[in-house]
């Protein structure tokens, strides 16, 4: 009876130190996983925006604008706005328009285009029909923006006009007013451009 006194004390002091201890490793537990978080946070990379440091055209009576490369030229001598991905030698024609190789261009290089068709008293997948044909139409959000995307591929031999080889990306959408909107890629070499024109079409937007 005497023994089992004498050991309650000893007893009593080894649970204090147990859950002592118990506190000092859960402490250093918690305090491990915050730096380890914390670590992570500083070492993960914040998105960053390819787009930042391009061009920004607006179109101020179409009430759109979009981005493109610094690398990049703008022609808007005409109704459609072109972009292309270099600075090539340009000719002005008798009105003063802007001429530019286009075959080569498609050939060597790519052409983007945005244009306003009209077609408002088309639903957006009649108007891809007309323009597109009746290849397969992918139905896309863009930014909140609903657009079609109508892909065709030249064959190597062409009959009437157009480049052989060249693939066209037409993507269509309509503005608050109903008219419709194409921007377009045609290149021989997509591949090369076609991750630029992705981020190109991104920036697109209609303005109030």
């Amino acid at each position: 009876m005497n023994k089992q006194k004498g050991l309650a004390p000893i007893l009593i002091i080894l649970l204090i130190a147990a859950a002592v201890g118990g506190y000092f490793i859960y402490a250093n537990y918690l305090n491990n996983q915050t730096r380890v978080t914390q670590q992570n946070t500083k070492s993960s990379p914040s998105p960053t925006d390819e787009t930042a440091n391009w061009k920004t055209y607006t179109h101020n009576e179409l009430s759109y604008s979009i981005k493109y490369p610094q690398s990049w030229a703008l022609d808007e001598s005409g109704t459609t706005i072109y972009l292309i991905p270099k600075e090539l030698p340009k000719v002005t024609g008798p009105d003063q328009t802007l001429v530019f190789d286009i075959r080569k261009l498609i050939k060597e290089y790519a052409l983007v285009s945005i244009a306003d068709v009209g077609e408002r008293d088309k639903s957006l997948s009649q108007a891809a029909r007309i323009y597109g044909g009746d290849r397969l139409q992918e139905e896309l959000k863009i930014d909140g923006l609903s657009v079609i995307k109508v892909v065709k591929k030249n064959p190597a031999k062409l009959n009437g006009d157009g480049i052989p080889n060249a693939t066209i990306i037409r993507v269509f959408t309509k503005n608050p007013q109903g008219n419709t909107f194409i921007i377009q890629i045609e290149s021989v070499k997509i591949e090369e451009y076609l991750g630029s024109f992705n981020e190109i079409l991104s920036t697109f937007k209609f303005i109030p």
